[in-house]
């Protein structure tokens, strides 16, 4: 299995197990957003995070931001894209996979 982190914006690393919607969006606060990872042997990760953490004023994530060479603030769970494949989230579009 997988493993599935989440990384808060104090830099802190948790384990998480439940990538289901809801559970995301209770973990980042809100709507989600999936942005893939650009750093060197994490190509196969996403980064799930606010999608309006800039509007709400979020805190910088340094972990999540190095990872997806942009800026991410708030929490973030850090997962393989074949793990959010099987919970039904589509990593192009974030849409729910019918």
């Amino acid at each position: 299995m997988a493993r599935k982190i989440l990384a808060t914006s104090t830099g802190k690393l948790l384990p998480i197990d439940d990538l289901s919607l809801k559970s995301l969006q209770k973990v980042v606060g809100g709507y989600i957003e999936i942005v893939t990872c650009l750093a060197i042997g994490y190509e196969e990760n996403v980064i799930i995070c606010n999608e309006e953490g800039r509007l709400q004023s979020l805190p910088p994530n340094p972990i999540a931001s190095r990872m997806a060479g942009q800026n991410i603030v708030g929490d973030a769970v850090i997962a393989h894209r074949a793990e959010t494949l099987k919970k039904g989230i589509d990593t192009i579009t974030n849409d729910p996979i019918p």
